[in-house]
Parts: C-alpha cells; sequence; structure tokens
C-alpha cells in the first residue's frame, strides 16, 4: 500500500510539472485557439500482427499496443528498444551500457527467450543465442513507420518465439518516400549517431538507402566501449496492379567489450559481430477477395570472442593466484599451460533460411480465412557450444491458420493454431487459440480468449554441450551436459479484455486482465562434477520450472487538448512458483544450486507516461517517466525500485517547401538519481544530448 501511495504522489507530481511546461508560449505565430471536432475524427486502428489477417482493433483476439509515428518522434530517446518502456508489462532494461534486452512479464536473465521480434514480419529472434541482439538490429528510428506489439501469448500465429508476446516493427514503405534526411546526435559517455537516408523512384520501383554509425566509450568502471555500422536497402517493385515485389537487404557490424556488471572488478572482452540478411516478399491480389504471399529469407550471424591462454583464465577466476607465474604453475599442473580457451561461449556462426507461404481469402463479409505454411533451416557452427560436433543442423516446419467470423452484429469469434515440428527434438505441438470478441458498438469491445502454447527447445537449448579438454584429451572443466530428453514448455493463457475508442478518437482505452500457467520450463540444472574439475561442477538444460502469471495490463492514450497527446501504461504482475536447480554447490558457488523461487522474478507494477506538446509552429516540448518495482531477476540479482523522468525539447530551425532543419536537446533521468536497471555495477545516471535533423524533399 505504502508503495501505491508512493507512485500516485509521484504521478500527480509529474502531471503537475509536466502540465506547467507545456503551457503554450504566446507567440505570433502560434496556433489559433479553437478547434473542431473534425480535428480528431479517427478510424479503428488496423492491426495485422494478432493474426496475419488485418482486422481493427476492437475484433482482434489479443491485446496489441501500437507505438505509431507521433509516438516515437516524441519520445526521448534515439534508440529503438527503448520505446517498448511504454508498453503496460514489457520491461526494456540496460544490461550494461551498450546491451539491452526486451521481455514481457518479467521472468527473464539477460538472455530472454520468451518474445518473437520482427521486421516487417522477419523474424530477428537469433536460434544461436535463444535471444534477440538489439545492439545487432541495425534499424534506424526514422526508418520506422509504426510497432505493434502483442501483448500476450501468439505462438498460435507466428511460432515458438512468441512464446510471452510478439513485436512487430513495420518500416516505411519506399513506395511512400520522397527524399532524404540526415541524424546527428551527440553527447554523454562520447556518444556519437551519425544516420542518412534517401528514398527515391524510378518508374514502377521505388526504393530506400538508409546507413548509419554509432559509437560510445562506455562506462568509466568497465570500458565497455562500442562501435556500429549498418546498411539497409529497402525496394518496392509494382509491375502490376496485382503484384507487389518488396526486397529489403542490410548487413551491419558491432565492436565491442562485453562482460557481465555484477562484479566490479569484472574484465570486459572484445566481441566482433557480422551480420547480414537478405528478404524477398512476393504478394498477388487474386481477386477483391483473395490474396497470396510468398516470403524468402535468409539470415547469417558471425560472432567473434577474444582467446587467451587456461593460465590467464585461472588469473582471472581466482583471487587467490596474484600473477600469472603462480597461474601457469597451476597450469601446468592441471596438463592446461598453452591451452586456447575462450573469453565466452557464445562465439561461433549461424545462417538461417526461411520459406513461407500464405493465402488469405473473405469468403463472405462476415468470414475471414488465413492458412499458410512455413519451413526454417538453421546450421549453426560453434566450437565451444557445441563441443565434438563441427556443425549442427535443425528443421521446423510450421502449418498455421485463423478464422474470423462474425457471428451476428455483436459477436466476433476467431479460431486459430498453429502445428510446429522441430527436428532436433523430434517433438511435434499443436497450439490453438480460441476468443470471442463481444462488440458493445462500433468502436468498444469486450474479449475474452484461451491460448494453450509451446515453445519448442531452440537449436541451442537441444544441443547446449561444452567442454575444455587439457593437452592430454581429458576434460579438463566440463560446463554443460546435453540433454537429450528436454522436452517443449507448455503454456495455458486465459484473458478478459476490453478496448474503448472514444467517437472523438481523443480517447482510447485498453484493459487486459491474464492469468498464465507455464509448465516444463527449460532451466539449467547444477550437478557436482565428479571427480571434481576446474570449477567443480556442471549444468545442463531440464524441463524443471512452473511457474503461474496474474496480473492487469492498463494503457490509455488521450489528447486532452489541440495539439497535445498524453499516453500513459501500466502493468501490475503477481508471479509465484520456482524451480530446484540442483546440488547446494556453496561454497564453490553460493548463487548456484538448491531452490530458486521466482515469485519476485518480475516487478509488481510497471509505469510509464508520455506526454507531448507542439508550444507553436517551431517549438515542441515531450517528457516522459518510467517506474519500476523491487525485482529479483534471476540473472542480474535483486534491485531497488527505481523512478526516471527524460525529456526532449525540439525547435524548427528551419522550413519551407524545401529544406527542414530541427535541433533538439534530450536530457534522461533529469533528476540525476542514479540506479542500476538489471546488473548491479551498471548506474544509470543523468544523460544529456544533443541532436540535429535535416530533411529534404
Amino acid at each position: 500500500m505504502e508503495q501505491l501511495v508512493w507512485l500516485a504522489n509521484r504521478f500527480r507530481l509529474t502531471c503537475f510539472l509536466g502540465c506547467a511546461l507545456a503551457t503554450r508560449v504566446v507567440l505570433a505565430d502560434s496556433y489559433p485557439e479553437h478547434y473542431t471536432e473534425l480535428d480528431f475524427l479517427t478510424d479503428i486502428p488496423q492491426v495485422v500482427s494478432a493474426t496475419r489477417m488485418s482486422q481493427r482493433l476492437t475484433k482482434a483476439p489479443a491485446a496489441v499496443t501500437i507505438i505509431d509515428r507521433a509516438m516515437i518522434d516524441a519520445a526521448p530517446i534515439y534508440r529503438v528498444e527503448d520505446l517498448f518502456r511504454l508498453v503496460p508489462g514489457m520491461q526494456s532494461l540496460s544490461v550494461t551500457r551498450n546491451t539491452s534486452m526486451v521481455t514481457y512479464h518479467g521472468v527473464a536473465d539477460n538472455f530472454p527467450d520468451n518474445l518473437e521480434v520482427m521486421v516487417d514480419g522477419r523474424s530477428i529472434y537469433l536460434p544461436f543465442l535463444s535471444t534477440v541482439d538489439w545492439s545487432g538490429l541495425g534499424l534506424s528510428l526514422d526508418d520506422i513507420d509504426h510497432i505493434e506489439v502483442v501483448r500476450g501469448s501468439n505462438v498460435p500465429v507466428y511460432g515458438s518465439n512468441a512464446f510471452l508476446g510478439a513485436i512487430n516493427i513495420v518500416t516505411r514503405s519506399p513506395l511512400a518516400e520522397r527524399g532524404s534526411s540526415a541524424r546527428l546526435l551527440g553527447g554523454s559517455q562520447q556518444q556519437q549517431l551519425f544516420e542518412a537516408r534517401h528514398a527515391g523512384f524510378s518508374d514502377d520501383l521505388s526504393y530506400r538507402l538508409s546507413t548509419g554509425y554509432r559509437a560510445n566509450a562506455g562506462s568509466e568502471l568497465f570500458n565497455d566501449r562500442q562501435t556500429i555500422r549498418f546498411a539497409n536497402l529497402s525496394v518496392a517493385f509494382t509491375p502490376t496492379l496485382q503484384d507487389t515485389l518488396d526486397l529489403q537487404l542490410g548487413i551491419n557490424q558491432v565492436d565491442m567489450l562485453v562482460g557481465g556488471a555484477d562484479k566490479p572488478d569484472r574484465q570486459f572482452v572484445p566481441a566482433d559481430i557480422q551480420s547480414n540478411y537478405q528478404y524477398l516478399r512476393w504478394g498477388r491480389e487474386l481477386d477483391a477477395d483473395q490474396a497470396l504471399q510468398l516470403t524468402l529469407s535468409r539470415s547469417l550471424l558471425d560472432l567473434s570472442m577474444s582467446e587467451f591462454k587456461a593460465e590467464e583464465l585461472i588469473l582471472r577466476e581466482f583471487s587467490t593466484v596474484q600473477n600469472i607465474e603462480t597461474a601457469l604453475q597451476l597450469a601446468r599442473l592441471q596438463h592446461m599451460d598453452g591451452v586456447t580457451v575462450w573469453s565466452d561461449s557464445a562465439r561461433g556462426r549461424a545462417i538461417t533460411t526461411e520459406l513461407e507461404l500464405q493465402y488469405t481469402h473473405h469468403l463472405a463479409p462476415s468470414l475471414s480465412l488465413m492458412a499458410g505454411s512455413a519451413y526454417r533451416w538453421e546450421t549453426v557452427n560453434s566450437p565451444m557450444q557445441l563441443t565434438g560436433e563441427q556443425r549442427i543442423n535443425e528443421e521446423r516446419t510450421t502449418l498455421f491458420g485463423n478464422a474470423q467470423w462474425q457471428h451476428n452484429a455483436r459477436m466476433v469469434w476467431n479460431l486459430g493454431g498453429m502445428v510446429e515440428h522441430f527436428s532436433a527434438v523430434q517433438a511435434t505441438r499443436l497450439s490453438p487459440r480460441l476468443a470471442l470478441n463481444y462488440l458493445l458498438s462500433d468502436r468498444s469491445t469486450l474479449r475474452a480468449s484461451y491460448t494453450r502454447a509451446y515453445r519448442m527447445p531452440s537449436l541451442l537449448d537441444a544441443n547446449l554441450e561444452s567442454t575444455i579438454y587439457n593437452n592430454e584429451g581429458q576434460p579438463w572443466n566440463v560446463l554443460t551436459v546435453n540433454n537429450p530428453d528436454l522436452k517443449p514448455e507448455q503454456l495455458d493463457s486465459f484473458e478478459l479484455g476490453s478496448y474503448w475508442h472514444s467517437d472523438s478518437g481523443m480517447l482510447e482505452l485498453d484493459l487486459r486482465l491474464y492469468y498464465e500457467q507455464i509448465n516444463d520450463g527449460m532451466r539449467d540444472r547444477f550437478y557436482i562434477q565428479q571427480p571434481a574439475d576446474y570449477d567443480g561442477y556442471y549444468s545442463r538444460k531440464e524441463n524443471i520450472a512452473s511457474w503461474r502469471n496474474r496480473g492487469l495490463d492498463l494503457q490509455l492514450k488521450l489528447q486532452p487538448w489541440q495539439d497535445a497527446m498524453f499516453w500513459l501504461a501500466y502493468g501490475y504482475q503477481d508471479v509465484h512458483g520456482g524451480y530446484f536447480q540442483g546440488e547446494d554447490l556453496f561454497p564453490l558457488e553460493a548463487d548456484r544450486g538448491g531452490l530458486q523461487t521466482l515469485d519476485t522474478a518480475a516487478p509488481a507494477h510497471t509505469f510509464s507516461l508520455l506526454y507531448d506538446q507542439q508550444l507553436n509552429t517551431r517549438w515542441n516540448y515531450s517528457f516522459a517517466n518510467y517506474f519500476m518495482s523491487e525485482t529479483a531477476w534471476p540473472e542480474g540479482g535483486e534491485r531497488s525500485r527505481w523512478w526516471r523522468t527524460d525529456i526532449k525539447i525540439s525547435h524548427q530551425l528551419l522550413q519551407d517547401s524545401q529544406w527542414q532543419v530541427e535541433g533538439s536537446l534530450l536530457v534522461q533521468n533529469l533528476l540525476d538519481k542514479e540506479y542500476a536497471e538489471f546488473y548491479p555495477y551498471n548506474e544509470f545516471a543523468r544523460r544529456v544530448y544533443l541532436q540535429l535533423l535535416v530533411k529534404t524533399r
């Protein structure tokens, strides 16, 4: 109760200060004081990500948050992943100074594996790492048209990776863009950002080329610097009125220092990430009611880490070893002198190829069908994570479909599902969803749904096995052991939701109540190594966890007066569950073994607020507030509750028929109350940036 009162007081104070600061300045070029209802009339938003069919939000079988272009422009950010702080129930965290994680409903370590992330329907989830690498996204904020976030399991639509939710980042179509732009940003931590874009056309072909460079020096404690270079090409070709071809190509390079910020003396080591992708989509309108879509994609990830000798590892890991000479003596005694080890097991090369066919048919005004199939082939080479194997291949075959039936003027049914087969564990599962929407009016609905979903073991989950051998070919350190009996995780989700959109378009309200039961959760179980090896234990992935989530998500979008936008998101979650992690390994590793509870593995309360005000034709002001209650992350440890305020002030320096030049000031953590989001020694202090945006038509 004390926490809720404190949160309410901070909320009232924030609203008061924000409204005071946002009071319009009376200048010669200010907007007129009167406006009509027509200024606010908008249609009900359409979404695709809930079923792969275009639907009004009032008829969608799942809760969907839309982050539109206005919110992207208003938010005081410069990275894509920070946008997800605005989604109720979702956590976007800074793991280290240059690595991020995004998860829904918490219960995640620094590599969340329960959220599908796509760009224009192309998955960027990495089977090699069982997560999403946000540093390698290679996407400019200016490339994005909008983002659809499905809050809740979307396995029946997008498969295992969407176990608890799905994100689809929709980029701007080259057909709708013309001209060039450049964005420059600099500030705290020697942050440098330069992005350039150009869009043009020729006959039936439109294209957009974007490129970017980002770099910063990282924190003073770890010197975890980072440099990112990327380039993307998007081409749209319309040879006929019925056919559309979309081609996307991209390349990304990341040089950074990686490590864990859980201890102040952690050494961060160099990592080099090279990736590229190719994506081709053909769409054909068979007639007014039928459409066919075929997509082919390929992506490559090449991750290399620093290598060093075993004696260096001994010197780093054991505080009793004071110098390299002593470490070398110990290495010789164990026949490890001169043996090369890697600074991190996440090293290797992965290629993913996917072919997908989708058919949509509107059989009648009250009935629409979608059906499709996909085949994915993955291959990974990793000398550390797949010991003894030169290459691991995996095939995934899926069949999916959804039917939307409007039973009468009030009732809309959605029945969908996906059948997945994974060759790695030779498992086949059906994930169905049934939802009923009751239309209170054309602009409001009540929704009830049930989903049974499975998350198949990823290629890494199913094949992870890592051992370091000494000079005599004997195991020196058994890190992980493969589990041939690994099973899929299972989720049963019940949801009640409501969506309301006012006639004037000034107010949108979305409420979701949920209950989620997860069984057979995959977690690392630890065993004592006999005879004892380098660290005395090893781990194996097993189906040992179970927990349940229950709570609510609330989001509200409001236009309280002219040229203003107000967005509020709140999430409450109660988690209960845990797992037995294995033998008590203390004092070898105090954080390994024993009963692990998940009751505090997600924040009970998360809150975000975004307010944007156009002061006049040249000045714009926005601020964002974020709150998260105390949490004990399974990997990052216990974190105290924190509250943060960011602001953005923009000024149009030049605007005419050809040019637009805008300067902005961004301040994150305005009040400079340092806090840690994930690891304890990755503290977030005030950061200040200056930004310049230049556009020409």
